[in-house]
Parts: structure tokens; sequence; C-alpha cells
């Protein structure tokens, strides 16, 4: 796993995270988060491991946690994958994306990055078809997130987080109020944004 450090940007509460910010990796790893300290980083975490689900044939990028399923994209197979928490693939939806990576999801749809070309989809599994949103002009975006209906994204190659609004095509950057090297992930707890650093 390369992910070293987990930042969170809010206040302290008690939790309790699904990690699905992986790198280049065939593993979900599910983790139990205790309590952290505002804007805290965790440097080699070494937190209690729920469950380890391989996927071998898969490299997976981003992932997101719905209703009780979790989905994947896979970059290598230019794929979102559905599974269940014991690892079954229940859905696979091929992708006409270039580089397709971070994905969130919100009213019915998966909102999907595509790294190599910074715009940002829609995809909707009732019709299996993918729709285009808008070009965020950015340069390698990895992670995506809706946190409280804002929606945000993060690209690494300028280790920037920034918030998009996609009725005015716009964005903005967002500070962080921490340093980040490598941003690679970013996902919305109902009061926290987390972010995945890779550095």
């Amino acid at each position: 796993m390369n992910y070293r450090k987990f930042i969170k940007t809010r206040k302290k509460e008690l939790i309790t995270l699904f990690v699905i910010l992986l790198l280049s990796s065939s593993y979900v790893i599910i983790l139990n988060f205790a309590e952290i300290e505002e804007q805290k980083r965790i440097s080699e975490l070494k937190l209690p491991i729920i469950k380890k689900i391989s996927f071998e044939e898969y490299t997976l990028g981003g992932l997101v946690y719905v209703n009780n399923s979790i989905w994947a994209i896979s970059p290598s197979k230019k794929a979102l994958i559905g599974f269940n928490e014991s690892g079954d693939v229940l859905a696979y939806f091929s992708l006409n994306l270039s580089a397709p990576w971070g994905v969130s999801y919100r009213d019915g749809l998966f909102y999907i990055v595509d790294s190599l070309t910074s715009n940002i989809y829609t995809f909707n599994i009732s019709s299996s078809k993918s729709s285009f949103v808008m070009s965020t002009n950015l340069t390698l975006l990895k992670g995506i997130s809706w946190a409280s209906g804002k929606l945000f994204v993060v690209d690494i190659s300028r280790s920037t987080v920034y918030k998009v609004n996609i009725t005015s095509k716009t964005v903005t950057a967002f500070s962080t109020n921490v340093q980040l090297e490598a941003p690679t992930g970013i996902t919305w707890n109902g009061t926290s944004l987390w972010l995945a650093d890779m550095s």
C-alpha cells in the first residue's frame, strides 16, 4: 500500500471509515479509525485492519461505498466494478473514458474523473451510459468527492484540492490548512473531508 499519510481537515471526532483510496494496488483495505486530532497527519498507518480483499486481475483506483456495496474504478480495465465486503463481484461496467480514476456518488449517479483529460463524467448504471459533465482544465486528477452538496477534486501534480461548481463550470482552489505533497484521494464521512497523500 503506497499511502503514507491520511489528513483530516475538520474537527476531532470518533468515526469508522472505509479506506477506499488505493494506488496501483489490487487490494481494498478496510480500517477502523479511532479519534484523530484536528489536522493531524498519520504517518505509516498502524490501524487495525478489519478486512483485506484481493482482486489480483484488477488494478484499483478510486472507490466509493454505496448502499452496502463497494464500487471501484479499475484504470487498467477502464471499468466500474461493484462488489460486496466478501469480495464477490456484483457488477461490471466498461467505461468509454481515456483514463478513469477517482469516483464519487450522488443522487443515483457515479461521478468519475479522467486523469488523462482532467474531465468529469457521470455514469448511470441503469442505462450503462456515461455523460460528459465538464472540463476542469487541471493537470492530473486522481480523487473526487461530494461533500455537503459541493464537489471536490484533487490534482496530484499541483498538490491541490479544488472545489468544482458543475452549474457555473468553475474550478477554484480550496485551502486545507495543511501542506499537501502528492494528494491522490479524497472522501467525506458526513462531517469531515479526508485526504490521502502519497508522499
